[in-house]
């Protein structure tokens, strides 16, 4: 199963006028969304509180559950990778680089949680 993950950026506009950078990733299971400088990913249910949306890049990730594929997705969004210069528009080449650490990551922190 080939599951294509669309990666944008945007603003969010508070009622107070203040704009907030907004990093999120489209899958089959939902959308998920990391506001700049978060800690945490979330479930972005309303996109039209967006404003200026920006498609950064899209990869296909092969012959992964859907909880792995989130795994993935929330880890880069997290991990600030969007960010990085050099990302914007370069496609698969640049980002499966950028999933491969990520899953390198997830692998230490499962290792570190069987040491527990």
């Amino acid at each position: 199963m080939l599951v294509r993950v669309d990666f944008f950026k945007g603003v969010v506009q508070a009622e107070t006028g203040e704009e907030s950078v907004v990093y999120w990733a489209r899958a089959t299971s939902g959308d998920i969304a990391v506001f700049d400088g978060a800690k945490e990913a979330c479930r972005l249910e309303d996109q039209g509180i967006i404003v200026g949306e920006e498609h950064v890049t899209a990869i296909d990730l092969p012959d992964l559950d859907q909880d792995l594929v989130d795994a993935v997705v929330k880890r880069v969004l997290l991990g600030g990778y969007l960010k990085k210069p050099g990302i914007k528009d370069k496609g698969e080449a640049v980002l499966f680089v950028v999933v491969n650490e990520a899953l390198q990551q997830l692998e230490e922190i499962a290792r570190a949680e069987e040491l527990l």
